[in-house]
């Protein structure tokens, strides 16, 4: 469970990362040849491994794109541009202007100063993870729903994710198998 407590934000000026530029100028390509996947609305149609977005709002000509700076999936750049905007910012003839997090640790940053930094603007319900060293997500997420029997699978992923290195480790959960494996945790509690 999280509370939203917003926190304010600073406008910064920053310079496109070279692979969000790269990126945009692969997006400002396909616009300017009228590629499909930049005239239907979406909010994913344009992606690679670190950004993904789609035309926001048809009517004012404006995309939407999240751009994760690092490693982490938890920092990200929510960034809105119109078309000749895209091309500038790929180009490196345009800066952004971005309103960062007061928090300098943190790194997320976004284009509208009331957007809210999954981060920083929400108190969050702190859960203990299981500990140990585990060889599988099996055994994780059966040590998980052992202290947690009342979470739901989509809890379990969401903390396994969010909280912990394992996912590098032993890879990622899909929802299937997350609620299979709560299955299997609630039968061993009955014998």
């Amino acid at each position: 469970m999280s509370t939203e407590l917003p926190k304010p934000k600073r406008l910064t000026h920053v310079e496109a990362p070279p692979d969000l530029r790269q990126f945009l100028l692969e997006v400002a390509e396909k616009i300017a040849q009228g590629d499909e996947d930049t005239l239907i609305e979406s909010d994913d149609l344009l992606q690679c491994d670190f950004a993904y977005g789609g035309l926001a709002d048809e009517e004012t000509g404006e995309y939407g794109f999240t751009y994760f700076p690092g490693k982490s999936r938890k920092t990200k750049w929510e960034i809105l541009l119109l078309a000749k905007q895209i091309r500038e910012v790929a180009d490196g003839e345009r800066e952004l202007s971005l309103w960062a997090c007061e928090d300098e640790n943190c790194g997320s940053m976004f284009s509208l100063a009331e957007e809210r930094c999954s981060q920083c603007d929400y108190e969050h319900e702190v859960r203990a993870l299981p500990s140990g060293d585990f060889s599988t997500r099996r055994d994780w997420a059966l040590a998980y729903f052992a202290l947690h029997p009342e979470a739901h699978p989509m809890q379990m992923i969401g903390d396994y994710n969010g909280e912990t290195e394992w996912g590098e480790k032993l890879g990622y959960f899909s929802l299937t198998e997350a609620t299979e494996l709560e299955t299997i945790s609630q039968s061993l509690k009955r014998n």
